[in-house]
């Protein structure tokens, strides 16, 4: 008799991420003896003559256990093969060294699909009998011929049952040959995927299944940290990080296709991708030199503002593995159409994703959840007053707000400073340190206000270079900093009121702003000037009228005189 030593082993990779504990086939008459590497119980012994090395022949019914089932996934069972199961050992519910002997087609599948199907996967137009496609089957083609066989299973499994948890058992009244898939193949446009073909001896034995879907993630880059939230000024930039971690059952794909789908909103407009990467833990592998092909920022198909698409990432990361991320890093500057306050600005993505391994991969995709970050800015609205009547509200005092690193005596150096530009009332940049040429001068209207739209939490100051008329000008500028508290959204698009807090202090005050519109307002008190005495004042005016009617009445009595000197001589 004809030995085929260790054969079945050969369907070990079969199994959709998931190793087989691999049967043996053997043709009609013929003993074959597989070795089984998922076996953790101590080895069968060395076949010398398989005839005597076997065991008992193994009956059914049998029980095929799935670990690593995906919830509320249903799995079906189709015997491929029946005959003649024996092992060496069945301990632990295991098989040791199955055989599989005097081999028919099971009542899973359409012979005549099943031998047409084999023909063109095992290339031999002469097969006709199960026997002689099991005979022919090898490490190398086995998993094909799970693949092509799909058309030939019967119309009803042998067998099904749906997972609770990550453990389901399936019951079978023979032994055999099956093939296991999950039933639930209708996963386009979900987060989810469907299972590799399982090929496995019953008797009863344990399977590994894998059906895993990429993990996205999105941040905001602020230095060396990885935010959801952030605080910016109109006219930033902002710089986001997109990652995709490929799944658990990658390796069972022939061909992946991922894209990255990012949305921003009106308040952010896209700037630049500066890079993609392939990471493997904290190591970085690859880094893709010439990308231009795979972005595209405008008229993508569902509207986004950008997108990274991969037709095949298998021939773009060759090395890639499960586990590995591919990040993208991109920017975009926050614009005059900002949110102020609540809600935000978000900007969101999500993956499209190859999520069936059966397939060549360029069939139905996947679609994984929104991931979101929130970008904010604020208002920052002042008003003039008469410091001795607040209720007098000061027209024409002019300011310049600038912001830069203060010395130790508390003070921003001139050279240090950076002051504040404005368009139509919203910062639209700063000047360079040291420079006022383009600064924006603040002008307070007719109700002492005047307004600054588009400011992130920090600190900056408020210097006045012109005071209203008859007011003293401030003679040091004003620090004003302003506080935000943000919950972080974790990811999870639409979170209400992220902005928790908003505050603003100003020497040692410290009052609350409006979360809801991201306003925080402050006054500023300017003094009149000191009231002086005036030449031609009111001193001025009886001195000359006092003056006018002395020099009168000396007229008056000179004359009188001469009159009575006149009147005397005669």
């Amino acid at each position: 008799m004809k030995h085929m030593h260790k054969f079945a082993s050969v369907l070990l990779a079969l199994v959709m991420a998931l190793t087989l504990m691999v049967p043996a086939f053997a043709a009609e008459g013929e003993t074959v003896e597989p070795t089984n590497p998922e076996v953790t119980e101590p080895a069968a012994p060395e076949a010398t003559d398989p005839a005597t090395s076997l065991g008992t022949p193994v009956k059914g019914p049998q029980t095929i256990t799935i670990e690593g089932a995906t919830k509320d996934h249903t799995y079906d069972a189709y015997q491929i093969f029946k005959g003649n199961l024996s092992a060496s050992s069945t301990d632990n519910g295991d098989l040791t060294t199955p055989v599989l002997s005097n081999i028919e087609w099971g009542a899973g599948v359409d012979a005549a699909k099943a031998i047409e199907a084999a023909k063109k996967v095992l290339k031999d137009d002469t097969l006709t009998t199960a026997a002689e496609v099991a005979a022919k089957l090898n490490e190398e083609n086995a998993k094909a011929f799970a693949q092509a066989i799909k058309d030939a299973l019967a119309e009803n499994p042998t067998a099904s049952g749906t997972a609770t948890s990550e453990t389901l058992q399936i019951q079978v009244q023979e032994v055999g040959y099956y093939l296991i898939k999950d039933h639930k193949d209708d996963v386009e446009d979900k987060d989810d995927s469907i299972t590799l073909f399982m090929l496995q001896v019953v008797g009863p034995t344990k399977v590994t299944a894998k059906a895993g879907v990429p993990t996205p993630d999105k941040k905001i880059v602020e230095g060396d940290k990885l935010v959801n939230t952030g605080n910016y000024n109109i006219g930033d930039t902002v710089t986001f990080q997109l990652t995709a971690t490929l799944p658990n059952n990658y390796e069972n794909y022939k061909t992946y296709k991922l894209i990255f789908h990012d949305k921003m909103s009106a308040g952010l407009t896209m700037g630049e991708v500066q890079s993609i990467t392939l990471t493997r833990g904290d190591v970085q592998l690859t880094s893709l030199e010439n990308f231009g092909n795979y972005v595209k920022t405008s008229g993508t198909a569902d509207e986004c503002t950008l997108e990274v698409a991969f037709d095949n990432l298998k021939e773009v990361f060759s090395g890639a593995e499960n586990g590995d991320t591919i990040t993208v890093t991109y920017t975009a500057t926050l614009n005059k159409d900002a949110e102020v306050g609540n809600p935000g600005n978000p900007n969101t993505m999500h993956l499209e994703f190859s999520n069936n391994p059966n397939d060549e991969g360029d069939g139905e995709t996947g679609k994984t959840p929104d991931k979101e970050v929130l970008v904010f800015t604020y208002e920052l609205d002042t008003t003039k007053v008469d410091g001795q009547n607040p209720d007098t509200k000061l027209e024409g005092a002019e300011f310049r707000l600038f912001k830069g690193e203060a010395g130790q005596d508390g003070k921003v150096a001139e050279a240090n400073r950076q002051y504040v530009k404005i368009t139509d009332g919203k910062v639209s940049g700063w000047t360079e340190a040291g420079v006022t040429e383009g600064a924006a001068t603040l002008t307070s209207d007719k109700e002492g206000l005047f307004v600054i739209s588009g400011l992130d939490a920090g600190t900056y100051y408020l210097e006045e270079t012109k005071a209203p008329t008859g007011y003293n000008l401030l003679a040091d500028p004003i620090k004003v900093v302003i506080t935000a508290t943000i919950k972080d959204n974790d990811g999870v698009p639409g979170v209400e009121n992220a902005l928790e807090k908003l505050e603003i202090t100003v020497g040692e005050k410290t009052e609350a702003g409006n979360a809801s519109t991201g306003i925080v307002n402050t006054t500023v008190q300017n003094n009149k000037g000191a009231t002086l005495p005036e030449t031609g004042g009111i001193g001025t005016t009886i001195f000359y009228v006092v003056g006018g009617l002395l020099t009168v009445g000396a007229v008056v009595l000179l004359v009188t005189k001469k009159r009575m000197s006149a009147d005397s001589d005669k």
